[in-house]
């Protein structure tokens, strides 16, 4: 291991960075080397070791000062391919990748190995288990890229009465799930008058950062309409069922199972619903694991999502056209090639806020539900979502009652060259979803 001087954690958000970068970095202090962190959001910071290890040397992302004699530099990218040159130009530093299969890994193994590079995608369909027994239920699975209107057609659906669909839940981190989940409550549960911003914010305000997947679990769950009682309850029995910490993909399921049949008891719907998000990318997974679930995938102009990341939403949405572009194409491209085809819906985000009606009785239809007229007036009916927002980001404007807004805005918003770049990119989804190349007019930032 002593040749070993930089590691570098990447993929995809939600894909196990964090897990992985604790388990290695802690194994790497056991074996007495120091830390110098590069970088200082939530998930580089829950990168130290442990409270008992000698703390960690932490510099902002991006830096270039020579690192201390016998420091390993560690650096968490959130890109698929690793830009070797934002990694660090020590001339001591030497970039080392690794992208682990599998939740489950040795990593004093993988450390001892030395300076050798592991090229193993992290994807969720290396979780499932072979051997996992499918569930009874039928849920409402909706997926989306972020800012196409998952929210608000969860929200719509919600107004049903056979129905109960929640926000998002992610589950995918961390490694011990339930016991952190549990941990979190207990922290959450003092400071639940505090919850102002958004969950991120929230972590780094009032809690240890090691501790932002569980609370951002908790909060989810209260958007849903849980009590943390009722949480507590839920993770403890899949605790006791699985004889686990829930840390497989399909025993994660199996919690979320739980929550959704909880939540359709309590309210006496027929069927639960939640938003899967970019996670439809995997709908052959979890169409494995729910065999009687219906999915139902909104899509948007991919032009307009790029120009609500760019706007909207530049905090945590994409930074550039490019990564807008190969982001929506990757969320739109291979669902509808994988999916179960008579349980797998596509509609447009356009066509639900300009032909409510119509569009919605298509989804009724594909969920075998009679129509209401509630549907059409959801932002007069109670939600959860909206009686517990805590900062959620699109809980504001799913409130307001349905309309076009600011369709194709990206003529607007985007530059020529922008638009056109993103054409190229994704040209052939567009095309193939139904939305025409554009020739845009001069935008008001070119005026």
């Amino acid at each position: 291991m002593s040749g070993l001087r930089q590691i570098v954690f990447y993929g995809k958000r939600d894909m196990g960075k964090s897990i992985i970068s604790q388990h290695t970095l802690k194994t790497v202090v056991d074996l007495g080397r120091k830390i110098h962190i590069v970088g200082r959001n939530p998930k580089a910071w829950s990168t130290r070791p442990s409270s008992n290890a000698q703390e960690p040397c932490i510099s902002p992302a991006g830096s270039h000062r020579p690192l201390g004699c016998g420091f390993l530099a560690v650096t968490i990218l959130p890109a698929t391919v690793i830009d070797r040159a934002s990694v660090g130009r020590s001339p001591c530093a030497r970039p080392i990748a690794f992208r682990y299969r599998s939740i489950d890994f040795n990593a004093r193994a993988h450390v001892a190995a030395g300076p050798a590079i592991h090229e193993h995608q992290l994807s969720t369909g290396d979780f499932a288990m072979p051997d996992a027994h499918p569930f009874s239920t039928s849920p409402v699975l909706l997926g989306g890229e972020n800012r196409s209107g998952t929210t608000l057609l969860s929200v719509v659906l919600d107004s049903h009465p056979d129905l109960v669909v929640g926000p998002e839940i992610t589950f995918l981190e961390p490694q011990n799930l339930g016991p952190h989940i549990l941990d979190a409550a207990d922290l959450l549960a003092a400071r639940l008058h505090c919850i102002t911003g958004i969950t991120e914010s929230v972590a780094q305000s009032f809690f240890n950062p090691f501790w932002y997947d569980g609370v951002h679990f908790v909060v989810q769950c209260l958007r849903f309409g849980l009590e943390l009682d009722d949480l507590r309850e839920l993770v403890t029995k899949v605790m006791g069922e699985t004889s686990n910490d829930i840390r497989s993909f399909a025993d994660r399921c199996r919690l979320i199972n739980e929550i959704g049949e909880f939540r359709r008891a309590r309210t006496g719907a027929r069927r639960w619903g939640m938003k899967l998000q970019r996670e439809i990318i995997q709908i052959d997974t979890y169409a494995r694991l729910w065999p009687r679930a219906h999915f139902v995938h909104i899509v948007r102009d991919g032009r307009d999502l790029a120009a609500s990341h760019l706007k909207t939403v530049p905090d945590w949405g994409y930074r550039t056209v490019t990564e807008a572009a190969r982001g929506w194409l990757e969320v739109v491209s291979r669902p509808y090639r994988v999916a179960p085809p008579d349980r797998y819906l596509e509609v447009r985000y356009e066509d639900l806020v300009s032909q409510p009606r119509s569009t919605l009785a298509r989804i009724l239809d594909h969920l075998d539900l009679l129509w209401d007229e509630a549907l059409l007036r959801h932002a007069e009916h109670e939600h959860t979502l909206f009686e517990r927002p805590y900062g959620h980001p699109s809980a504001e404007s799913a409130g307001k009652p349905l309309h076009g807004g600011r369709l194709a805005r990206y003529a607007e918003d985007l530059t020529r060259a922008q638009i056109l770049e993103f054409e190229q990119i994704a040209g052939s989804e567009l095309a193939r979803l139904g939305y025409c190349r554009s020739r845009p007019r001069q935008s008001k930032r070119e005026r």
